[in-house]
């Protein structure tokens, strides 16, 4: 099982540099340019991509406050792309995040208080439990 969340991070750096990647050779008009879609651009798409992976990262590890990396970011797409690339690398090497059962029983209990609120966080949240009970992390 931890081979193949292992495969799914790399899976997760590749096709984020592949879209990147993709989306630089555009003109800078083009990765602003208003869209019909759940965000108005390429630009705060990926800055939501950032933003969703940075905030999962820091559940992980237990975080008290979440930070979105996009609150105080002013820089361009090739900027945005590099802080994405960047959080992704560190799912790619961070299977070490979890040293102890106390930790992740405490992510487990503000999994069910938040669970009243959100059920699908507690779904997500619920199942990176169960995965990192079978991978064995201690």
């Amino acid at each position: 099982m931890k081979e193949l969340l292992v495969k799914y991070a790399a899976y997760n750096v590749w096709a984020n540099a592949q879209l990147l990647e993709t989306i630089l050779q555009l003109p800078v008009e083009d990765q602003s340019r208003e869209i019909k879609s759940s965000f108005k651009s390429l630009y705060k798409t990926v800055l939501h991509l950032w933003d969703a992976e940075a905030m999962w990262w820091q559940r992980m590890k237990l975080e008290e406050r979440i930070i979105r990396p996009s609150e105080n970011f002013s820089g361009g797409m090739k900027e945005a792309g590099e802080g994405l690339l960047q959080q992704s690398r560190q799912g790619k090497h961070g299977s070490h995040i979890h040293r102890s059962t106390t930790c992740i029983m405490n992510l487990f209990i503000k999994t069910l208080r938040k669970s009243i609120l959100n059920k699908r966080f507690a779904l997500y949240s619920y199942t990176f439990l169960i995965m990192v009970h079978i991978i064995g992390v201690n």
